[in-house]
């Protein structure tokens, strides 16, 4: 229940910065408006260090 509600966050995010318009997914399919590159590669890179933040807190733990 916990990742539907996360993912229903991150789309009124990506809804809200109007990611999800024609333009903006077509200029990124020509590399002229890398927003929504640049919107991934942050949740990648924040998704990480929130994890080794919680690996090393004791919260979570490698498989």
């Amino acid at each position: 229940m916990e990742t539907i509600v996360w993912g229903f966050m991150f789309g009124a995010i990506l809804q809200y910065a109007r990611l999800n318009r024609f333009n903006t997914i077509a200029g990124m399919a020509v590399l002229q408006n890398l927003a929504v590159a640049k919107t991934m590669a942050f949740t990648i890179g924040l998704g990480m260090l929130l994890l080794q933040s919680e690996i090393l807190l004791g919260w979570a733990d490698y498989h």
